[in-house]
């Protein structure tokens, strides 16, 4: 909807009444946010009443299941802010679907080449090429943070933990100032 916004000239008529870009933007990511954590804790959810269906011991799910949504939550956060940005910056949703399918994907890659790289030829910042992409962000939040299981290397220690934590806010507050200077530039008239 971003794209579409942009490209029949509606934020105009957005920005006509007291409505601040921020507004705005805040408003755009919280929607955006929240139908990806619907989309991203529900199948979690599913699967935690399944197990306490088929009399898994609860005090064994919970926290697990807790980890889980804590996960999703920050994928939503951040994978939010990403597919905002790309949008705003095509003018064309069919575009911006692409480009931002596009951009996930080759992140994943590039970082599962280069963390496989490092692993072989034993070089021990290894783990640290989770950073380049989402998803492995998020594993090594959890991991680090919320004692969550990963196939990926450990982090080392609690400065492995500070990177990734550092890392991920700075992802969550990049989209709003981007979208934010973005918008600046939209006529009101």
């Amino acid at each position: 909807t971003v794209s579409r916004d942009l490209r029949f000239g509606v934020m105009s008529l957005y920005f006509s009444r007291p409505l601040e870009r921020l507004d705005y933007v805040a408003a755009k990511y919280a929607a955006m946010v929240s139908a990806l954590f619907i989309l991203t804790s529900a199948p979690l959810t599913i699967m935690f009443a399944g197990a306490l269906v088929v009399g898994l011991p609860i005090t064994e799910q919970i926290p697990d299941y807790l980890r889980a949504v804590a996960g999703a939550g920050l994928l939503s956060l951040i994978l939010g802010g990403i597919g905002l940005v790309i949008a705003a910056i095509t003018p064309h949703r069919g575009f911006a679907v692409a480009a931002i399918i596009a951009v996930l994907l080759v992140l994943a890659g590039v970082q599962g080449v280069l963390q496989e790289l490092a692993i072989a030829e034993g070089f021990d910042g290894a783990p640290y090429f989770g950073l380049l992409s989402p998803f492995t962000l998020v594993e090594g939040i959890q991991s680090s943070l919320l004692g969550a299981a990963s196939p990926l290397p450990t982090l080392p220690g609690a400065t492995g933990a500070l990177v990734f934590s550092a890392v991920a806010l700075l992802i969550l507050a990049s989209p709003v100032v981007v979208l934010v200077a973005r918008y600046r530039s939209v006529s009101v008239t």
